[in-house]
């Protein structure tokens, strides 16, 4: 999604001079008491700065670059205009200089996650504008939550239900404990979550404001809104849910996927996240044979987001999965 950068002294610049050409061409054309480096940050975060994207970059990419690049641009823009304003020629400075610092700068590029580009769009925004923290989560959700929000109906026994934090507070019983009250989001609908004491005593560090949490508990009518809530009995964030209700970590390889180091490259992956309780399948398949084998116990692993994000980044996104019980409750 790219849009056009603007701030208020953009429009008359462009005018005069044309467009901005990147990042350096924007900090030293536009007015720095009024677009300092907290401002131009909100800017590159909030996605208005994508126009300055190089060919084949992401989204991800273009403000993980930018942002790399920003403490050069706004040093680089605000010397030149020093020196123009007191009629010195930098021999051994100029564009050319700061052009030279932002490549280096950008050398090591580090790419957003897609997490930190829409946590950056909420802090900046006040919205998600390019997408939705969940919308990664509802497939795999799926699989051990097969119930929406929306479609929630008052049983007897424990449901599972996923969604993002909206809000969240606190107050005192009369014996003192703490409770907390907690809506969540999936996109189909909301529910209050009722965490009584023992329950946010145990877990009380996983709730808060866009976290995306699972929670067991027993659905119950609410008598004073008419709509559902649920009484919560366990609290999971993603990385516990997986631990609680997957059955193995499998990476599909074919024949043409499997180079002689591919066991020293798992390995090196998989070794910050053993000694864990998910086991570990290699699927293979080839034009004439297929099997699949489960790592012994050693290399049980913790499921985690990190580990997921590596594996997929050497394997492929489709050739990495959780395989999940159909019944979570």
């Amino acid at each position: 999604m790219l849009v056009k950068a603007q701030s208020p002294q953009s429009a008359p610049s462009r005018e005069e001079h044309g467009p901005f050409r990147d990042l350096y061409d924007f900090c030293l054309r536009i007015d720095g008491r009024k677009a300092n480096r907290r401002v131009v940050e909100a800017l590159v975060r909030a996605g208005a700065m994508d126009v300055f994207a190089q060919p084949g970059e992401s989204i991800d990419a273009i403000r993980g670059r930018l942002l790399s690049e920003l403490d050069a641009a706004l040093q680089g823009a605000e010397q030149d205009a020093h020196n123009a304003a007191s009629g010195i020629a930098d021999l051994f400075g100029g564009p050319g200089a700061v052009q030279a610092t932002l490549h280096r700068a950008a050398a090591v590029p580090h790419a957003l996650t897609r997490r930190e580009r829409l946590d950056a769009e909420k802090e900046a925004l006040g919205l998600y504008l390019t997408g939705h923290p969940l919308d990664d989560y509802l497939r795999e959700i799926r699989e051990f939550c097969p119930s929406r929000i929306a479609d929630l109906k008052v049983e007897r026994g424990n449901q599972v239900v996923a969604g993002l934090v909206v809000s969240s507070r606190t107050m005192r019983s009369r014996r003192g404990d703490t409770l907390a009250f907690t809506v969540l989001d999936d996109r189909s609908g909301r529910i209050e979550l009722s965490v009584f004491a023992d329950v946010y005593e145990q877990h009380k560090t996983k709730i808060f404001k866009d976290a995306i949490l699972v929670a067991e508990g027993e659905v119950q009518p609410d008598e004073y809104s008419g709509a559902l809530k649920m009484r919560v009995m366990q609290l999971h964030t993603m990385d516990d849910a997986r631990r609680r209700f997957a059955d193995c970590l499998q990476i599909d390889v074919s024949c043409d996927g499997v180079s002689r180091d591919f066991a020293r490259r798992l390995k090196q992956l998989l070794e910050p996240h053993r000694q864990a309780a998910c086991p570990v399948a290699i699927a293979y398949r080839s034009q004439t044979a297929e099997g699949r084998l489960v790592l012994g116990l050693d290399w049980r692993v913790a499921p985690t987001d990190a580990l997921l994000h590596s594996l997929r980044s050497e394997f492929g996104v489709g050739q990495v999965g959780l395989h999940y019980r159909r019944s979570a409750a």
